[in-house]
């Protein structure tokens, strides 16, 4: 026990001097083991991060490699996640891989700081500067370079969209700020919503806020750093360790639940040695001070420089709230939550309803132990999200093809 304790806080507090190449396989590697072709792209943003994301242009079971002009599935994953985590559920499972059978041209995008986009064209992730973002520059400039580049090599015109946890607060922030990107959306599944977030009931996020949530030298200090990154001894560590099963179900499982949501329902335990090889996959510490700002300020705005420097940054004394009155315009949404959410509360979700508009449809997960990783890795989740969304996705493309007719 001590020695788990003790490696999780290494973990918490390794440095960019621990970042090493994965030892495990990468989700290149995997998906080539789960037998669906795949490539690798990069891109550059405009303020010069290095970005890769992964394809899946077509599948082998359903031989649909000779069908041009595929829609465009983009999935982008949440806070120290990665693009591993949408396939780790595997074949039959994993919406990616569903979606491939069923003729889409699936994209998986990764954000700055994690373990596939550590790499910048001045910046170094060893130096402070590299890590100065929070979720509010992923929304901006990731999210933008990463659907110009899809768009233009796949020659579409939109896509439809599949975020989880903070992949959907950056799709709040895009289409706040930058309303014509709206245009090239088809449909957004926005799985654990997190926008205003001064109801989440995890106690991690309870003792932290009050701490983090204000600007203060101790925020200062903390800011623009690694956290959370890919540590080669205690991802090989963790992995080992937690494929005890005695270690996984009575220690693994509830560091996971602690933050997420009681769940010894839906958990995949077999899955948990492989989501420690791969998780957490990084990010900067900014992004984790920005979503204690939103807690204790009970605002979703942007990041809180303290006043002198909102002066500078803002010409105000405080961040402006993100202007959501922009989203009315925007495609079908489908927002998914859960009451056993820790991080989505289903209080906080319904404040979005009055500022968005009535283009939003609500599914709420009749689960009671339904929890926010759920949505990514429980044993059921083709049931329960992954049919619901090809499904929708489906439904749309026909109709949208019975109007162009």
């Amino acid at each position: 026990m001590q020695l788990l304790l003790f490696s999780l806080f290494l973990c918490i507090f390794a440095n960019t001097s621990a970042l090493t190449t994965p030892i495990y396989p990468t989700t290149a590697d995997r998906i080539v083991a789960d037998n669906y072709p795949v490539e690798a792209h990069t891109v550059q943003t405009t303020d010069g991060y290095i970005l890769t994301l992964f394809r899946i242009p077509y599948s082998l079971r359903t031989q649909n490699a000779h069908i041009s002009n595929k829609t465009v599935l983009f999935l982008q994953h949440g806070l120290i996640s990665s693009s591993d985590g949408w396939i780790l559920v595997g074949p039959n499972q994993a919406l990616p891989y569903l979606a491939a059978d069923a003729g889409y041209d699936v994209w998986l995008g990764n954000f700055r700081g994690n373990t596939y986009s550590r790499r910048h064209i001045s910046r170094s992730p060893e130096k402070h500067a590299f890590w100065r973002f929070s979720f509010h520059e992923l929304a901006i400039y990731d999210l933008p370079a990463m659907f110009d580049y899809v768009l233009n090599t796949t020659r579409s015109g939109s896509l439809h969209y599949v975020g989880h946890s903070m992949g959907t607060t950056t799709i709040f922030v895009l289409m706040s700020l930058m309303p014509w990107y709206m245009e090239r959306i088809r449909t957004a599944h926005l799985l654990a919503p997190v926008a205003y977030v001064d109801h989440q009931g995890a106690p991690l996020t309870r003792f932290t806020a009050p701490i983090l949530g204000t600007p203060s030298p101790l925020t200062k200090a903390l800011s623009d750093n690694n956290i959370l990154g890919y540590n080669e001894f205690l991802s090989f560590f963790g992995a080992e360790t937690c494929a005890n099963e005695v270690v996984e179900e009575t220690i693994c499982a509830n560091l996971l639940f602690i933050y997420t949501g009681f769940d010894p329902v839906n958990t995949n335990y077999s899955l948990i040695p492989e989501i420690i090889k791969t998780h957490p996959a990084g990010g900067s510490t900014n992004q984790i001070i920005h979503y204690m700002q939103e807690y204790v300020s009970g605002h979703f705005r942007q990041y809180d420089h303290g006043f002198k420097e909102n002066i500078l940054y803002y010409s105000q004394p405080t961040p402006p709230d993100y202007p959501l009155e922009n989203v009315r315009a925007s495609p079908p949404l489908q927002i998914y939550y859960a009451d056993n959410d820790l991080q989505s509360s289903p209080i906080d979700v319904f404040r979005l309803l009055p500022r968005m508009g009535k283009n939003i449809e609500l599914r709420h997960i009749n689960l009671t132990t339904w929890n926010h990783l759920d949505y990514m890795w429980a044993f059921n989740v083709k049931k329960v999200i992954n049919k619901i969304i090809l499904s929708y996705i489906s439904e749309y493309e026909s109709e949208r093809y019975r109007v162009r007719e």
